[in-house]
């Protein structure tokens, strides 16, 4: 995602989605977590995408 992001490759897409997509994961890590306990991995993993989709929100 990082590399998209530097290349302008998803610079069109809305806010919007970005925002949804980030509540979707979010909802699923939750759940995901509750089933089958926490996975250090995972955390660290999704907390990178989150900090690349902030990143993207404060360039709009």
């Amino acid at each position: 995602m990082l590399h998209e992001l530097q290349t302008d490759i998803i610079k069109g897409m809305p806010v919007a989605y970005f925002s949804e997509l980030y509540a979707a994961n979010a909802t699923i890590f939750i759940k995901y977590s509750l089933d089958k306990g926490p996975n250090p991995q995972l955390i660290t993993s999704l907390n990178q995408l989150q900090k690349f989709v902030f990143e993207f929100l404060k360039s709009d």
